[in-house]
């Protein structure tokens, strides 16, 4: 018998994207009861304390994917068993995004499910953001990887939503689930999902 699971994530863009993930992989629908979002990086996680305590009780695996960030896997990695252990936090394991090895973030995993036959967007966009970037206009916004990640979708009639706590990722028109740099994700999730 397989325990229920836990996700333990950073926010609603990322709880998003593993619901349709583990939908289009392992035809399982997660309801957004089987998500913690903490809204932030494990300096956040006192925020959702009580609600990992509760799920630990209830015999839930606690199962965090965060965002390996610029620190890396092995800095953030730190961090994270750091605060849990102040914290008193079971976490039975743990994937930092992209690939539970190189430095990262959900955007640069999104990056690289992007089909091969749409990346001209994508250079499209990045000459975008550097041309905005050379304007020499105060107060505009940086054009960071989240914020090319919300205009890519948006460039398709089909997308229902660039907005990434509600885009659909289940459309292979804009995303290729079937990537490469989705097999860590999708071999750390099998051990619980399949």
């Amino acid at each position: 018998m397989t325990l229920p699971v836990t996700l333990i994530v950073e926010g609603a863009e990322d709880s998003r994207f593993l619901q349709d993930f583990v939908q289009f992989h392992f035809s399982t629908k997660l309801s957004d009861k089987a998500f913690i979002k903490v809204e932030g990086n494990a300096s956040k996680l006192h925020r959702s304390r009580s609600a990992i305590e509760l799920r630990t009780k209830k015999g839930n695996l606690n199962i965090l994917i965060f965002d390996a960030d610029a620190l890396g896997k092995d800095s953030t990695l730190t961090e994270i068993r750091n605060q849990a252990e102040e914290l008193r936090l079971t976490l039975n394991d743990i994937f930092l995004l992209p690939n539970n090895q190189d430095s990262g973030n959900l955007e640069s995993l999104l990056r690289d499910c992007i089909p091969q036959k749409n990346r001209a967007i994508i250079n499209c966009i990045d000459a975008y953001a550097t041309c905005v970037g050379e304007i020499g206009i105060e107060n505009l916004r940086k054009i960071d990887l989240k914020s090319k990640m919300y205009i890519y979708p948006g460039t398709f009639q089909s997308s229902e939503s660039s907005r990434g706590s509600t885009r659909s990722y289940l459309n292979p028109e804009v995303w290729d689930l079937y990537s490469f740099e989705l097999n860590p994700l999708k071999d750390f999730l099998a051990k619980y999902l399949a």
